[in-house]
């Protein structure tokens, strides 16, 4: 009869355990991407790039022009 009630406890600890487990993980993942947005917001270069036109460069005389 003791062996149940080990038993029990133990699924139920593993249990509990990933939970807290899960949890944590979503968590650090809402840390990840505020860490991430806020980068991407602070950075001007980044921005700057995404809103100029590219460059248009005039084409060289090849061989046969």
């Amino acid at each position: 009869m003791y062996i149940d009630g080990y038993l029990l406890f133990a699924i139920y600890f593993i249990s509990v355990l990933a939970l807290a487990l899960s949890a944590y993980a979503l968590w650090s993942l809402e840390e990840i991407r505020k860490y991430y947005e806020r980068k991407s917001i602070s950075s001007k270069n980044y921005n700057e790039l995404k809103t100029k036109p590219p460059i248009k460069v005039n084409k060289a005389k090849g061989h046969w022009d």
